[in-house]
């Protein structure tokens, strides 16, 4: 176990079995940089509340989406509803990275689990997104399907849209 796996809950990180496989990332520091460097200048516009979140995606085409999530717990997902269908509109599904920045912190963490699983839903490759997260003294990126408990709901109809 890392020390980034000890720090969180174990429903958080999935681990591999035999018939599951992620493939392992590297820190790209370039990318990383583009995508906290739209997440802060956006966090200048957003409300400060403790669950004001900021999630920039980056798709495999090179397009980037941003939105602001003024309340990450809320149940109607608005913001994140209309993220999705502007990349369904535009017919860029399938992602490269995701990284979730908190308002009061400026942490990197990741979007809730409706949102992650709305990811995975749009397009089910997308569990092999590559999610920045905060490690205790440095970042680290992990498959955002092994921040998922399970992926089932792939197999069930996306009733969400």
């Amino acid at each position: 176990m890392t020390s980034f796996e000890a720090g969180l809950p174990r429903s958080y990180i999935k681990k591999e079995s035999s018939d599951v496989k992620y493939p392992s990332y590297p820190f790209v520091r370039s990318i990383f940089d583009q995508m906290m460097q739209t997440a802060v200048h956006m966090l200048q516009d957003a409300p400060k509340t403790r669950m004001t979140q900021v999630v920039v995606l980056l798709t495999s085409n090179g397009k980037e989406y941003s939105a602001i999530i003024e309340d990450v717990l809320s149940e109607d997902k608005i913001a994140e509803r209309a993220l999705i269908k502007e990349m369904r509109k535009d017919n860029d599904t399938e992602l490269r990275y995701v990284m979730a920045v908190w308002k009061t912190s400026s942490g990197v963490d990741m979007p809730s689990y409706d949102f992650r699983k709305m990811l995975c839903r749009m397009n089910p490759e997308n569990k092999n997104a590559a999610i920045f997260m905060n490690e205790i003294a440095n970042y680290t990126v992990l498959p955002l399907g092994a921040t998922m408990p399970n992926l089932d709901f792939l197999n069930e109809e996306d009733d969400t849209f």
